[in-house]
């Protein structure tokens, strides 16, 4: 397992605990990525996290990856 894999498991459970303190219809405009993660992960990696984002949020885009 990668160090990203690793990172995608711990955030995926990080989400998982956090999203229940949000307001269910919060609706989430924007989402930044920073300290090089573009980088380190490939694109199926981000898209991942990204979908692993939207199982918990509610986007106010079309939800297209």
């Amino acid at each position: 397992m990668s160090r990203a894999d690793e990172y995608i498991e711990l955030l995926s459970k990080e989400i998982a605990l956090k999203a229940p303190l949000f307001e269910s219809g919060r609706l989430v405009e924007q989402i930044h990525f920073g300290g090089g993660t573009p980088t380190f992960m490939s694109t199926d990696q981000i898209k991942e996290i990204l979908e692993l984002l939207a199982q918990s949020f509610h986007f106010g885009l079309p939800q297209k990856l």
